[in-house]
């Protein structure tokens, strides 16, 4: 089968393997050059086999990129994302149910970096093995919002370097829960730093970002993601979380959220106000910054798990220490290059695959809890 619904386009010819135990990641991306070589090269690490993405007529060499790689299969569509990949994402199911069915499925932007607990020596595959063996196969996350020191407009990043290194700061406050009864996931969090930073804590319309996503999927045909990956038809949850640490407020944040908003003027979509939102406060303070005396550099999972924005329980942890011990720990989400450190990269990564681990973790309560509390 193709994916040609809602006018995709395969543009690569790179063979597909059929081989079961593939861990497949998929994206949806427009003019991300500066993501994503390490977006790819983290996710490689941590165990994803090959990516299918949907370029949405990017103008920056993100297209000649992605035709560039050898685990990458490229699909166009020329549509509006925000009408025909958001409430639903028609683009992101269509192409799941046609590659992804029989798979566990990564869905990323590529701004997200998954971190689960452990998963600095538990890889992904051990990971979903561990998952499916539990009788989950659905993995729920919340964002971590992840900020420079300085102010947003002055942000700097070097392409291919580790994300964190620029961008190490984050709010230990995790938001705040709303019931979604009858829904997959049951409780969904709101606010974190960018209602801190933007909604000034008023909750009013429109409402703080939600922060929980569902993006690891043992896929079957006929699942669909309802708000884009907020929201799933069907999901057994596990009551491991993790988290996206999320890498919003890049250089060009400014230019990217005033674009959006201006090339889909007319357009009615939550997505959209919260870029409108975006561009009237740093227009407002051109020196608005996101970190002060409460917010936290990022180490690794365990931090995660001490903070309560992860959640790990007893029979995983137990699990992860049996399968960290049986190799060398992989490195940690700030893999780029330090001063004194002369280990490139590339090394590192390769390393990383050698060792068939993995990088990063994040999670909160149980979902068991979150279905109590709801």
């Amino acid at each position: 089968m193709r994916a040609e619904q809602y006018h995709l386009k395969r543009l690569d010819s790179n063979v597909i393997s059929t081989q079961s135990e593939e861990i497949r990641g998929f994206a949806c991306v427009k003019n991300e050059i500066q993501r994503l070589p390490y977006f790819l090269n983290y996710h490689r690490a941590l165990g994803v086999d090959r990516f299918f993405i949907i370029d949405n007529r990017s103008t920056d060499g993100t297209r000649r990129f992605l035709l560039s790689q050898p685990d990458v299969h490229c699909f166009d569509c020329a549509d509006s994302f925000f009408e025909g990949n958001v409430e639903p994402p028609r683009w992101t199911n269509s192409i799941l149910n046609v590659f992804g069915d029989g798979y566990w499925c990564l869905t990323l932007d590529p701004d997200e970096l998954l971190v689960y607990p452990f998963c600095e020596s538990v890889n992904l595959k051990q990971f979903c093995a561990f998952l499916e063996k539990a009788g989950a196969d659905t993995l729920a996350t919340n964002f971590v919002d992840m900020y420079c020191d300085g102010p947003i407009l002055k942000a700097r990043y070097h392409t291919g370097l580790a994300f964190v290194d620029f961008f190490p700061y984050f709010d230990r406050s995790p938001g705040w829960t709303q019931s979604a009864e009858g829904q997959y996931p049951p409780v969904l969090t709101f606010g974190g730093v960018r209602e801190r930073a933007f909604w000034n804590g008023r909750l009013r319309k429109p409402m703080p970002p939600c922060l929980t996503k569902v993006p690891l999927v043992r896929w079957r045909r006929g699942k669909r993601y309802l708000v884009v990956n907020h929201l799933i038809s069907e999901a057994i949850i596990s009551d491991v979380t993790a988290a996206l640490l999320h890498f919003k407020y890049m250089p060009g944040f400014f230019r990217r959220m005033e674009s959006s908003v201006a090339d889909n003027d007319g357009v009615v979509e939550k997505g959209l106000e919260e870029r409108g939102v975006y561009v009237a406060a740093l227009a407002k303070n051109p020196k608005l910054t996101l970190r002060n005396p409460k917010s936290v550099r990022y180490r690794d999972s365990r931090q995660l798990i001490e903070l309560g924005l992860i959640y790990s329980p007893r029979d995983y942890t137990q699990f992860a220490n049996t399968e960290g011990h049986r190799k060398r720990p992989t490195v940690a989400v700030g893999a780029g290059v330090r001063s004194g450190d002369r280990t490139t990269i590339s090394d590192r990564l390769d390393r990383r695959r050698d060792a068939k681990t993995s990088p990063m973790s994040l999670g909160k309560r149980s979902m068991r809890d979150r279905r109590s509390a709801s």
